[in-house]
């Protein structure tokens, strides 16, 4: 996740050193050393199938059914093990440990390092495989535990939740609430409000003549993009019936990632007759630039039939800072940040026509290219 890497960063510029473990694609570089910085990467076997990370996601590939779940845990397996010995071979020259996500990472702090403080961030995905892994329930008790027992010694665990919903999650699951909330933050220095003529700049190098929709993440069900596509349709197809509005709304629909829904969504786009841009995954700086150009950010995440759901997606927040208006699902804790910020208009998650009247309130009948 991004939120590593700016923690990362802040940690550098803090004047620490800092290591990294991290699972790897087969054929990088199995270390990377950058001044402060040192990644230690925990590469598959040679044998592995579908990659484990960096695709669609750890939790979707372990929830597939049939052989490819079967070669997915097995890459898991091997996983835990292989960060296992990479932060024992470690661990006798670092002073203290950042966790995020509690499976694998912070289970393996605490059986490899208890000694050493840990600040350990639970996210949506690990405490939804908490939630349906047979032994999940088991393995949360025991992340309890063991964080409990190492904050009455002198060494503090803290357990962090990015919202008060995940927290109670984890909570049902122990049988105790346990950690406190901590919100992740967008970087100022990146993702600052932006002014007409920045704004005006960027939609110059990007190429954005229309009024501009923009959503960012992995192409996956979770995020609901197959729907965003229908409802953009739709308010085109609403303002050109329309007595009073221009013949239709001609607008850009701008998806940030990648992931294994790609080709669904553009083959979608076509024959909806939507303007889609999927840039793929491209860098922080490049992040900020779409965001600034755009007129409406869009999450239309889902809760999955599984259970799964978001927990806070960072590019919500990046928005935000932005002073982007957005558009989102009344799902995970989206609606917390709505009690905080007037700027997001919420909607049922999955209600296609909800989501396009939102779009249309906020894009309908604007010149091209006027700044909300």
């Amino acid at each position: 996740g991004c939120f590593v890497e700016d923690e990362v960063k802040q940690l550098v510029g803090a004047g620490h050193e800092v290591e990294v473990f991290a699972a790897g694609a087969a054929g990088t570089d199995p270390v990377r050393r950058e001044g402060a910085l040192t990644v230690w990467r925990v590469q598959p076997p040679a044998c592995a199938g579908r990659p484990l990370f960096y695709g669609e996601g750890a939790p979707e590939a372990l929830e597939r059914a049939g052989l490819p779940a079967l070669s997915a845990w097995a890459q898991a397996a091997w996983f835990w093990g292989g960060l296992c010995r990479a932060l024992r071979r470690r661990v006798g020259h670092l002073e203290r440990l950042v966790a995020h996500w509690l499976v694998p990472s912070a289970a393996v702090a605490l059986a490899v390092a208890p000694h050493l403080p840990l600040r350990a961030h639970a996210h949506s995905g690990d405490v939804a495989l908490l939630e349906r892994w047979p032994g999940g329930r088991a393995m949360a008790r025991w992340l309890a535990r063991r964080s409990a027992a190492a904050n009455s010694a002198t060494n503090a665990t803290e357990l962090l939740f990015v919202t008060r919903a995940l927290r109670q999650r984890f909570a049902a699951l122990v049988g105790r609430p346990v950690g406190r909330v901590q919100t992740l933050a967008a970087p100022s220095e990146l993702f600052a409000p932006a002014n007409p003529g920045s704004r005006q700049a960027a939609r110059r190098r990007l190429g954005l003549a229309r009024p501009t929709v923009i959503s960012v993440g992995r192409l996956v069900p979770i995020k609901g993009f197959d729907l965003l596509l229908t409802a953009c349709a739709n308010v085109a197809r609403a303002q050109a019936a329309g007595p009073a509005s221009p013949p239709s709304l001609d607008l850009d629909l701008v998806i940030l990632g990648d992931g294994p829904q790609r080709q669904s969504l553009d083959q979608r786009a076509r024959r909806l007759g939507v303007r889609l841009t999927l840039p793929g995954f491209v860098p922080r700086p490049q992040v900020a630039d779409w965001l600034r150009a755009a007129d409406v950010y869009v999450q239309p995440s889902l809760d999955l039939p599984s259970g799964r759901t978001e927990g806070l997606p960072l590019a919500v927040l990046e928005a935000l800072a932005m002073g982007l208006r957005v558009v989102a699902s009344q799902v995970g804790g989206l609606p917390e940040l709505a009690h905080q910020n007037h700027g997001i208009n919420l909607v049922p998650p999955g209600d296609v026509a909800a989501l396009g009247r939102a779009l249309d309130r906020l894009l309908g009948g604007r010149p091209t290219g006027t700044p909300l």
